[in-house]
């Protein structure tokens, strides 16, 4: 991380605070999800990881819209990248 902040200028603290959030809400999730498939999920745990999974999504999902965190804007132009990806917009002939 040092390196990155002397080639680019961007220092330590500011990659901390960049990913702090989405930090903090990721463990709080994991926590919650943790403790409510030990406590209430009794089937396979194949279909717990799934629940956890999808749960979890959503819930940082709805968290990430609601405080407006970056992340969700970065996500979208990801997405948006990946859906244009194999779309050719030129106008060249091959």
């Amino acid at each position: 991380m040092y390196y990155s902040g002397r080639e680019i200028g961007y220092k330590l603290t500011e990659q901390f605070e960049d990913i702090s959030g989405t930090i903090l809400i990721s463990a709080a999730l994991f926590s919650l999800l943790y403790y409510f498939s030990c406590k209430f999920l009794t089937i396979n745990d194949l279909w717990v990881l799934i629940i956890q999974f999808i749960g979890g999504l959503i819930l940082f999902l709805i968290i990430a819209l609601t405080l407006k965190l970056r992340v969700v804007d970065d996500l979208k132009e990801i997405l948006f990248a990946l859906k244009n990806k194999g779309v050719n917009t030129s106008n060249e002939s091959i």
